[in-house]
């Protein structure tokens, strides 16, 4: 039975003069969605859940468990002394593992895995230490210690792999090992579709921010504070949103019907999240498949925040509903933002198969891995930037290193495009995905963008910036902080900049940003100029100027003392033009 949304957010009839349309003009057709599965009642085909085998060994030392979402596992390095076995650390494409134990002088083992190599179990002996491992893949298999004490062996069930290692070590040696396994993605059947029919494919549409008349003003004025204010209040106005899909997963939101279009919103005060899909003919057969925009996006009316990402999927059969797919993103969403800063792309394309099954999708699920595939995962820093930037994540809950720091880079350029060219870590990895080439659109006038039926933006909300948000975290965490350079480039090749951000473990941070007049695409020495003593400034803010007069402005809240070791540094390409 359908009813009439009762408490739903509340706009004002103007701002500035100009009249705004109400929030939504929609049916509610269901609170509290309730799934066909949960997560631990999936069908076990669809069950990607990382699960552990016992941990062997003596019951001593001091537990470690990480990086298993991070997968796929590159290499695995373990070393031994007279004793045992004595350190572990795992490789990942976006990081590493700290090192567990101590390395040791007598034997080393390092398997680097093939693309298509997976290891599929372990065996071994243990006394007060490991003393000896077998390590099995589908390949081959790798020796290291001397038998000697109890005896162990775990095989991971079929069309499942190893995607980390857990145990306890003490300073000298590793005491007990067991590992985390999930189901393989390339285990599901594409399914729905034959070989000549062109894959599905699932690109990322990056974060973009709409700004009304102050805002765009203050960004014009290069009042970076202001703007920091803003985000501010648009974190305690989202806040109870987030913490209610944290809390609650899909039971948070709430199902919407207008126009014959149903959605999905999920809402506080005057403030909404919500998860749209709008279908569009596929350009290569209409009559049978279709391209589907995912629209995720979140509204802060105190600060007129209007933030929104999502995907473009295209080439999926038209049978699956748009309201299907967004009741998919949907249960994405909890895990996305509580926990997806620390995954890796394999995981994060897996978890959307699950929660595809979960949602009762299964002609969808099955699509997902040809989906990925020329992505190799699912990209989710897109997604993830929106909730970034507006700082709604739990990061003292799931902050594993000792500092954060995320660089925003928008684009107020609107004559160019700008993208990624390379970057340098100074005991750094990226956390919310791995490094990509990724062109930041021009800055436009909005329109166009993809919006739930009856929901209008406010109409003063004339402007869009495209940004990109990368997050980075530091790999050793002994005394030892982070730093990290990046060289951006323009569509037309002759002109760049580079930026720097030292993050030292004692005394104030440094930031540093430097025009290049040429083409940054050829080669450019970005260790020199992070290494360089010249080029920083201990300052919040920061601007050099490209050829041609375009200003780029950085701008950072905090030098030391930032809440939970959380920084930012805040790139801007260009200034929006002022008002008159």
């Amino acid at each position: 039975m359908t009813e009439l949304p009762t408490n739903l957010p509340k706009l004002p009839k103007s701002v500035d003069g100009v009249a705004l349309p109400d929030f939504l003009n929609a049916k509610i057709i269901e609170r509290d969605i309730k799934l066909p599965f949960s997560a631990s009642t999936v069908p076990e085909r669809y069950d990607f859940s990382i699960k552990k085998s016992n941990c062997f060994g003596a019951e001593r030392g001091t537990a470690f468990d990480e990086g298993a979402t991070w997968y796929p596992l590159q290499v695995i390095h373990f070393t031994s002394t007279s004793k045992g076995i004595s350190s572990y650390r795992g490789h990942y494409v976006k990081g590493a593992t700290s090192i567990y134990g101590k390395a040791g002088d007598v034997d080393d083992l390092t398997l680097l895995l093939e693309k298509d190599e997976c290891i599929t179990g372990f065996s071994g002996t243990f006394t007060e230490v490991i003393t000896s491992l077998r390590i099995q893949t589908t390949k081959k298999q790798h020796s290291i210690g001397e038998k000697s004490g109890t005896p162990f062996e775990f095989t991971v069930p079929q069309d499942h792999h190893v995607v980390g290692f857990h145990g306890r070590a003490d300073e000298g040696s590793l005491c007990a090992l067991g590992v985390s396994y999930n189901r393989r993605l390339e285990s599901l059947a594409r399914g729905g579709q034959s070989r000549a029919d062109p894959p599905p494919q699932i690109k990322p549409i990056y974060s973009e921010l709409y700004l009304d008349s102050n805002t765009r003003q203050q960004w014009a004025s290069n009042n970076m504070a202001a703007i920091n204010s803003k985000r501010t209040q648009a974190q305690r106005d989202l806040q109870p949103i987030y913490d209610n899909i944290k809390n609650n997963g899909e039971k948070a939101w709430s199902l919407f019907e207008s126009a014959g279009q149903r959605y999905y919103i999920s809402w506080s005060g005057n403030n909404a999240v919500w998860a749209y899909v709008k279908d569009e003919p596929s350009t290569t057969r209409a009559d049978e498949l279709k391209q589907s925009i995912i629209s995720i996006g979140s509204y802060s009316a105190n600060s007129q925040l209007l933030g929104m990402s999502g995907y473009i999927w295209s080439n999926l059969p038209i049978q699956i509903v748009a309201s299907a797919i967004a009741l998919v993103f949907v249960v994405l969403m909890g895990p996305l933002i509580t926990e997806g800063v620390a995954w890796g792309i394999s995981f994060a394309a897996a978890w959307l198969t699950q929660a595809a099954a979960m949602a009762g999708v299964e002609a969808l699920a099955v699509l997902i891995p040809a989906s990925v595939a020329s992505a190799g995962g699912l990209i989710i820093a897109g997604i993830i930037g929106v909730a970034v930037f507006l700082a709604v994540l739990w990061l003292s809950s799931i902050i594993f290193r000792q500092y954060f720091l995320t660089v925003n880079i928008f684009n107020f350029d609107s004559n160019h495009i700008w993208s990624t060219i390379d970057w340098y870590a100074d005991n750094a990895e990226i956390t919310n995905g791995e490094w990509k080439y990724v062109d930041i659109a021009k800055y436009a006038p909005a329109g166009g963008q993809i919006f739930p039926p009856g929901f209008d933006p406010p109409t003063n909300l004339e402007s869009v910036v495209t940004y990109l948000t990368i997050a980075f975290t530091n790999v050793s965490t002994f005394l030892e902080g982070l730093g990290i350079a990046m060289v951006m480039g323009r569509d037309d090749y002759s002109q760049g900049f580079a930026l720097k951000y030292d993050l030292p473990r004692f005394g104030d941070n440094y930031i540093g940003l430097m025009a290049l007049d040429m083409n940054p695409n050829l080669f450019y020495n970005l260790p020199e100029y992070y290494n360089s003593s010249s080029g920083w400034v201990q300052a919040n803010s920061t601007q050099t100027t490209i050829d041609g007069g375009l200003q780029i402005t950085g701008y950072t809240p905090y030098l030391s003392g930032a809440p939970d070791e959380t920084y930012e540094f805040t790139v801007n390409v260009g200034l929006p033009p002022p008002l008159f």
